[in-house]
């Protein structure tokens, strides 16, 4: 994924009709979005601590290409929970947008019908009581706190481009403390 900065190279001059123009310069990180696993199509719950939300859409897909529309739900789910643990303990705030992207490029790739498909097995999570929802929510509280280093999202953020010194995430992060806040919170698992 490259990032985009845009800069205004020329001021708008009153009464000239000149504009102003912009000039883009794109940067690519190594690792930025990257998988670090060849994912295949697998239940959620089978889907260990060490993959990040960039394995997990790998395996959403070859789930999708397989007509295995719950289990690409259900990894399409745990990408999101995922991301949304990993945005609490990477620092860069503009990095935390990695996951919105990742969700993208998977409909940009795979089109309407996979979106049309996701949809209609989300529906199903959703719904009060819904017996895939307490599945999903049994599921998560069982697994540790995702294992893996989030360097796909860490190497998406400004910091890495500007080349700011640290490891990118946050001191003192609680895994276990977070891993709770986003089942109850993000995920409001009963």
């Amino acid at each position: 994924m490259r990032y985009i900065i845009s800069i205004l190279s020329a001021a708008f001059v009153f009464g000239t009709g000149l504009t102003a123009e912009a000039q883009v310069v794109q940067y690519e990180t190594e690792g930025n979005l990257a998988a670090t696993h060849k994912m295949t199509c697998v239940g959620f719950a089978e889907a260990g601590p060490d993959l990040s939300p960039a394995d997990l859409a790998l395996g959403a897909r070859d789930c999708f290409r397989k007509k295995r529309g719950e289990d690409m739900a259900g990894l399409f789910l745990l990408l999101k929970v995922r991301g949304y643990f990993d945005t609490k303990r990477v620092k860069d705030r503009t990095a935390h947008q990695a996951v919105t992207v990742i969700a993208m490029n998977l409909e940009s790739k795979l089109g309407q019908r996979y979106a049309r498909m996701l949809q209609d097995e989300l529906a199903a999570f959703f719904v009060d009581g819904s017996s895939k929802k307490i599945e999903f929510c049994t599921s998560l509280r069982a697994s540790p706190p995702p294992s893996y280093i989030p360097s796909y999202m860490i190497q998406h953020g400004m910091d890495v481009v500007l080349g700011k010194p640290g490891t990118g995430l946050v001191d003192g992060f609680s895994a276990k403390a977070a891993w709770r806040d986003v089942i109850e919170t993000y995920v409001k698992c009963p």
